[in-house]
Formats: C-alpha cells, sequence, structure tokens
C-alpha cells in the first residue's frame, strides 16, 4: 500500500513537471514574440499597443509563477498541489485574456496585420518594418497561448 501511495506521487508528479515545462515554454514564447512586436513597434516611433503591454505582462507572470511551481512541487509534497489548484485557475483566467487580446491579430490576414500598426500615412508605406514576419510570430504566439490554456 505504501509503495503504491509512492509510486502514484511520483506519477503526478513526472505528469505535473511535464504540462509545467510545456506551460513554461508558452509562457517564454509568448513573452519574446510580443517583446520583438514590442520593439519594432518602438523602432519607429509608432504607438504601442495596450493590448501587448496586457499580454506581456501576463506572459512574464506566467513564466514566473510556473517556474516557481515546478521547482517547488518537486519538493513540496502533495500538499502544494492543492495549492496551486487554486492559483493556477486564475492564471488560466489571465491566458484565456490572452487568448481573446490575440484573438484579431492572429486569425487576420497580414496584410491587415500590416495596414493596423505598422502604415505611415505620410509616407505611405510600411515604416521599414518586415510585418509579414511579425505576423507570422504573432500567429505561432497565439497558438500557444491557446495551447497554455
Amino acid at each position: 500500500m505504501v509503495s503504491e501511495d509512492i509510486i502514484n506521487e511520483r506519477i503526478l508528479k513526472v505528469s505535473f513537471s511535464i504540462i509545467r515545462f510545456i506551460q513554461f515554454f508558452s509562457s517564454v514564447f509568448v513573452l519574446s514574440v510580443g517583446g520583438q512586436f514590442l520593439n519594432d513597434i518602438s523602432n519607429t516611433d509608432l504607438d504601442i499597443p495596450g493590448d501587448y503591454v496586457a499580454i506581456e505582462t501576463i506572459s512574464a507572470v506566467s513564466a514566473a509563477w510556473t517556474l516557481c511551481t515546478l521547482v517547488i512541487a518537486l519538493w513540496g509534497g502533495m500538499t502544494f498541489f492543492a495549492f496551486t489548484s487554486h492559483v493556477d485557475f486564475f492564471v488560466g483566467l489571465a491566458w484565456i485574456a490572452v487568448v481573446v487580446l490575440f484573438h484579431s491579430d492572429g486569425t487576420t490576414k497580414c496584410s491587415s496585420f500590416g495596414n493596423k500598426y505598422f502604415w505611415d500615412q505620410a509616407t505611405s508605406s510600411y515604416s521599414g518594418i518586415n510585418y509579414v514576419h511579425d505576423c507570422h510570430m504573432i500567429r505561432a504566439a497565439f497558438v500557444l497561448a491557446i495551447l497554455n490554456l
């Protein structure tokens, strides 16, 4: 009976760790894509969209939370799993907000994305930015944000 409990706890810890690694990778990827996009926007002196500031904040907090839970859960025992489930509920709600914020940019055509953020009316050009690369990266981040749910 005791050996079954130890095996079940180890299986739980391994599966929890695998899920946390996926969540950590997704959070860091979304954080880096958002950072690249904000860098491109700031280099052109265009307005920084508030949606992407919120996405950056949520993904940074989520990455930190995931890393903390991964480290502590390996040594924390079963009581920690109950605590993390409550906080994970709110982290999940935050990722729903990320998916909603990404939805318009993650599902539109790249030309619409470029017109929305990089089109300069004064020069009738795209401000010298390769917006197609940013568009494809935002789409990939949108997919990983959905996966992170």
